[in-house]
């Protein structure tokens, strides 16, 4: 294995969608990415150059702002020579990086306004051109020895078609589409067409999701991070205060172009307006009710589950050996409960609150125990 590659916080990104992720309106473009200030997402890489020399590449994504990258060497490993300037090519350009020696190698930093690829070379003894070299960026480090070196290989554009598709599909990215496979194998084909001619954002989200992305694509999936992140944050802020029995939680849609819902009990559209006038969103179109009103605040349901998870610790409750799990989060507005025996369970929480309104039982297997 030539190198290992390091993402701090993704989706952060992601994600794991966390991060994840996604769509403005068709035609749309998305708004500025990085209100949050989160640094530029860049992934670099070595590779042997002419003699005495090691390349090294940075690739830069959508997300603008000051950028650094630190060349490391192998221990007893001396640098010949450091360029004073590296040229940044593509659409984030914004100038040269600067760079200047330090006491463990080198030290670049510039600004990335978006897509952007900065390509250098540093001089080693022509011995020591397959030492290993870091090339460390704020999320991700390439420590190896440089591609070209024996044993080495270039690194493959992700995990695999099984993979794109699942991950997509989890994040809603081809919405637009409506599930027309051949139309989204091209978009894949496409993003795999540029990882492969070099360009700056499919390497990246090669690097970090296990998939190359369009630059769109990955766009959206920051608006859809900034749209997550300021609506949570706002709510946490205002509910408290002003619907503490009434709110019913939010959930991500991603069928279109996605929006956050916000669910509250009693007059959902006037709370939700209420909430939009007086918190300052990052998109308040964005942010809409729930589909179908609930009929359960949080704090209702958080009652019916302390109910519930006393029954299952104690001794001889018949829920107790039936119930295989509480609250996957899967469902809004509604407690979540797994089960092999589901008519049971449904019985039992009838006889016990008179209702199975608050619950969605549904079948699942036991766990297996480590």
């Amino acid at each position: 294995m030539r190198s290992k590659w390091g993402w701090v916080g993704v989706l952060a990104l992601l994600v794991a969608a966390g991060l994840v992720c996604l769509p403005a309106a068709a035609g749309a473009q998305a708004p500025p990415p990085n209100v949050n200030h989160l640094p530029p997402d860049c992934l670099p890489d070595t590779r042997l150059g002419g003699a005495g020399q090691i390349e090294f590449v940075v690739w830069c994504s959508v997300r603008p702002g000051k950028m650094r990258f630190e060349i490391e060497p192998a221990p007893g490993v001396h640098l010949d020579s450091v360029p004073s300037r590296v040229a940044a090519r593509g659409e984030g350009a914004r100038g040269a990086f600067r760079c200047r020696r330090t006491g463990k190698g080198a030290r670049c930093a510039g600004y990335v306004g978006g897509p952007l690829t900065l390509r250098g070379k540093i001089g080693v003894a022509p011995a020591d051109r397959c030492e290993p070299v870091r090339v460390k960026t704020h999320f991700f480090i390439s420590g190896g020895r440089p591609l070209g070196c024996p044993g080495t290989k270039e690194s493959q554009p992700g995990n695999g078609w099984g993979y794109y598709h699942s991950f997509r599909a989890s994040l809603g990215i081809d919405y637009d589409l409506r599930g027309d496979r051949a139309a989204i194998n091209r978009r894949i084909r496409r993003a795999i067409v540029n990882w492969r001619r070099g360009e700056p954002v499919a390497r990246v989200t090669a690097g970090s999701m296990g998939l190359p992305l369009l630059p769109l694509e990955l766009r959206r999936l920051e608006f859809r991070e900034e749209l997550l992140n300021q609506t949570v944050d706002a709510l946490e802020r205002w509910v408290p205060s002003h619907a503490a029995e009434t709110y019913a939680g939010y959930t991500l849609d991603t069928s279109g172009p996605v929006v956050i819902r916000v669910g509250f009990t009693g007059d959902q559209a006037a709370q939700l307006a209420q909430f939009k006038r007086q918190v300052d969103l990052f998109a308040p179109g964005r942010v809409q009710g729930f589909l179908v009103p609930p009929q359960f605040s949080e704090k209702q349901l958080g009652e019916y589950e302390e109910r519930i998870l006393d029954a299952l610790e104690t001794p001889g409750s018949p829920l107790s050996e039936l119930v295989n799990s509480v609250g996957d989060g899967r469902v809004p507005a509604k407690i979540e409960i797994g089960t092999e025996h589901v008519a049971k369970v449904k019985d039992l929480l009838l006889a016990m609150f008179g209702t199975l309104d608050p619950f969605a039982v549904r079948f699942e297997p036991p766990g297996e125990l480590l």
